[in-house]
């Protein structure tokens, strides 16, 4: 998240967090996690460091899996959709799969398969719950700090961080 939270400040969103886009270092910097493949990196700022406005259309950037709903209907992305792929990310690593890994989409296109799974996504952004079944309360708090956020909100990574942290 701290590597995700560097990005953001240097003006960029990643638009593509996932596993494979990770690495761990190797000994002593065994500790450190590095973010990889910024090919579909972004600058969400502009020069004068104010937020650029969201395009009207965009073409959907990123993994599938990981994406957020926002992503997955096409729309301009914000860091909270490079937060909400991270806690996919997350929540996957911590309870094994996400909700929705064994689902098939039948669309006949692949636009109707994008939008059957942005329907999908949005359906557990909506019900964290469901989302978060076997995960430790502190994901309750991220889940609720990252449902508020609007497009160009910068997210809290500390309380985030924190929240992690806390037992």
């Amino acid at each position: 998240l701290e590597g995700i939270w560097d990005l953001h400040k240097a003006g960029y969103l990643h638009r593509d967090i996932k596993p494979a886009n990770f690495a761990i270092g190797l000994p002593p910097n065994y500790r450190q996690t590095y973010i990889l493949d910024f090919g579909m990196a972004r600058k969400y700022l502009k020069n004068d460091g104010r937020h650029r406005r969201p395009r009207e259309t965009t073409k959907f950037r990123g993994t599938p899996f990981y994406a957020s709903a926002v992503a997955l209907q096409q729309r301009e992305q914000g860091r909270r959709d490079d937060i909400w792929a991270w806690f996919f990310m997350t929540v996957e690593f911590t309870v094994g799969k996400l909700p929705w890994a064994e689902t098939f989409y039948r669309g006949a296109t692949l636009r109707e398969k994008m939008k059957d799974m942005a329907e999908d996504r949005q359906f557990y952004v909506n019900n964290g719950e469901q989302l978060l079944t076997g995960c430790p309360k502190q994901f309750v708090l991220i889940y609720q700090h990252i449902s508020k956020l609007q497009y160009s909100d910068a997210p809290d990574y500390e309380a985030i961080i924190k929240a992690i942290k806390d037992k």
